[in-house]
């Protein structure tokens, strides 16, 4: 996998603070070798972004790579001076990829967004009877509501559907 030759990338997993690649240093001889690939391609300074879209990196993250031709000591203190405009732009195009995979999900499993709102209930711990509380309805038409969910996802169990909701990026 490219990633694991990729020093930014790994940066990026376990941090969330844009910094510039000069300041990253290379772990493996693979990573040292895309340094200098990406140097000779015109990447002679950059600037990192993380972008996360929760506390935990391995649930979905980016990663915006700025690079300039200039030399590192020229280009990165004009990318680090742009870096919260940078960051703002990673993170919303992270966002807009998440939701393009929610979209995705949602016309896999046949789901409306209350469907979706149900599924994010169930993974809260939410059971019927508190549900039919929440949308103020009597408690046979919150089984038929997650029974239909059940039906979608092809499970048994409420609970399965949600882990399958959660692995495709429905419930993030």
């Amino acid at each position: 996998m490219w990633m694991m030759n990729d020093p930014f990338f790994d940066y990026a997993r376990t941090s969330s603070a844009p910094i510039v690649g000069s300041k990253i240093k290379a772990k493996t001889p693979g990573q040292e070798e895309l340094m200098l690939v990406s140097a000779q391609h015109g990447f002679r300074s950059g600037l990192v972004v993380p972008t996360h879209t929760s506390m935990a990196a391995s649930r979905r993250m980016g990663l915006l790579y700025i690079g300039s031709e200039l030399p590192a000591d020229v280009g990165e203190p004009l990318l680090l001076r742009k870096r919260v405009q940078f960051g703002a732009l990673g993170m919303e195009l992270l966002l807009w990829w998440n939701n393009r995979l929610r979209k995705q999900a949602m016309r896999k499993y046949s789901l409306v967004d209350e469907e979706v709102d149900l599924l994010q209930l169930s993974k809260k711990g939410k059971v019927a009877s508190e549900i039919a509380v929440l949308y103020d309805i009597n408690l046979t038409a919150a089984y038929k509501r997650l029974n239909l969910i059940k039906e979608k996802f092809n499970v048994d169990k409420i609970e399965q559907a949600v882990v399958e909701a959660d692995s495709v990026g429905l419930l993030g």
